[in-house]
């Protein structure tokens, strides 16, 4: 029941993220924002990242974030797969899952931030990150 109920808000935050890029110029933002790991575990199943607003200094709440996963098993990078960043218990905290035995190495970020008209843009090197 509660996946079903993770699985449904994705969806409908992919889709709301789809109009979004479908209706707004596509231009990268990304001096004023940055993304952070907060954490990953367990295991590398999930990851936590945060979206800074870089003149305050302040966590961005409410941003709808697009995922490209580099990821593969034994150590070796063999697809990107696309996700989506879910809101956690934090402001300007955002969840991705991913399958349990997968190792991920890179994410490419996009996000639509409340209020902008620019998607902010990033890029994450995990192996950087543990």
């Amino acid at each position: 029941m509660i996946r079903a109920q993770c699985n449904l808000t994705v969806l409908l935050n992919c889709l709301i993220l789809s109009a979004l890029l479908l209706t707004q110029p596509v231009r990268a933002k990304s001096a004023e924002y940055q993304f952070q790991v907060v954490r990953i575990g367990p295991g590398n199943s999930h990851i936590t990242i945060r979206l800074l607003k870089k003149a305050s200094g302040k966590p961005v709440p409410n941003a709808l974030i697009n995922v490209g996963a580099a990821m593969g098993p034994g150590g070796v990078p063999t697809m990107v797969v696309p996700g989506m960043a879910v809101p956690d218990q934090r402001p300007g905290e955002y969840t991705l899952l991913v399958e349990p035995g997968m190792e991920i190495f890179d994410l490419d970020l996009e996000a639509a931030v409340p209020g902008e008209t620019e998607l902010v843009v990033g890029k994450l090197h995990l192996k950087d990150a543990k």
